[in-house]
């Protein structure tokens, strides 16, 4: 037992603060958070965007992205904001240092932007098995699956064409040109195809540092041998390595090589893969014309005069 102590104490006597010390600190041990049990049963982590299309923003470009006369926000953007939330959860301060796989991509329902309105997205991904939706305004748009992702796999089974200069070759102006009367009225950043053979099988993407517009024109290749006007609603999966994607851009021109295999639904350049692409045909709206109104006036042949010259 050990002697009672008299207050106050003598002034001799030592401070803990010089016994704690000499304690020994080379471990350090995690104390647990409630987060930590909230993520262990599979709840999801939630982020916010905010979409402003002013001319100062970060998505001004967007307005380029005119389909049948209305701004669509791009499918290829709402997987750029899933990157982005994925690449926070992961610790990475910038979305381009993490190669990413998409799988079951589903497009639910198109987003019409305005220039006066912001658009909030909510991304939600659970971190057990990387399922992610996309909701605005209480309304899922878009669901699929992230996930980490270690190398290209598909690229190395098809054999890489180069442009033919003695191949007839559409350019940037009669692609877009055929665009524009089928509906897309593509501007800025998403005019992206330099070249591009006649059957449509491989051609050359300009790269503007820009990963939702060249996603786009990704997407837009598959478009050229189609007809009418349609959207994408499904992708099977797609994959990105960011680091393999930058080494394959041609420094001189600044564009990147694209394949497509219309057979197998595969379609390639530099470090993304896009495969099973299912776009769902629709309707062009009927633009009003102005109405004209014309009516014939007959009148009664009683002038003499005409009566007179006839005979």
């Amino acid at each position: 037992n050990y002697e009672s102590i008299q207050y106050p104490v003598a002034i001799n006597v030592p401070f803990i603060s010089l016994i704690a010390a000499q304690w020994d600190h080379s471990q350090q041990w995690k104390v647990p958070t409630f987060e930590m049990f909230t993520q262990s049963l599979g709840s999801t982590q939630q982020a916010k965007h905010e979409i402003d299309l002013n001319d100062d923003s970060e998505y001004s470009f967007v307005i380029g992205h005119q389909i049948d006369g209305r701004c669509l926000f791009p499918g290829t953007s709402y997987l750029v904001l899933v990157w982005k939330t994925f690449a926070k959860l992961h610790n990475y301060e910038d979305y381009r240092q993490i190669s990413v796989l998409f799988e079951q991509i589903q497009i639910h329902r198109a987003t019409i932007c305005l220039l006066t309105n912001k658009i909030i997205f909510y991304v939600n991904i659970l971190p057990t098995n990387g399922t992610f939706e996309i909701t605005e305004n209480n309304t899922i748009i878009v669901t699929g699956r992230i996930s980490l992702s270690e190398q290209l796999t598909m690229q190395k089974f098809h054999k890489q064409i180069k442009l033919n200069n003695t191949e007839k070759h559409l350019q940037t102006n009669e692609i877009y040109r055929d665009f524009n009367l089928r509906g897309y009225e593509y501007s800025g950043l998403f005019r992206g195809i330099n070249q591009i053979n006649i059957d449509g099988t491989y051609g050359e993407l300009i790269w503007n540092n820009e990963w939702i517009s060249y996603l786009d024109t990704m997407l837009q290749v598959h478009l050229i041998t189609s007809q009418g006007l349609q959207l994408p609603t499904r992708i099977d999966s797609l994959r990105i390595d960011p680091k393999y994607h930058l080494e394959s851009i041609s420094s001189l021109t600044s564009t990147c090589s694209v394949y497509v295999d219309y057979w197998n639904s595969l379609c390639f350049s530099g470090g993304i893969e896009l495969f099973g692409l299912h776009c769902t045909a629709t309707s062009k709206k009927h633009k009003q014309q102005n109405t004209i109104l014309e009516s014939y006036l007959f009148v009664p042949f009683d002038n003499i005069n005409i009566t007179d010259e006839l005979e």
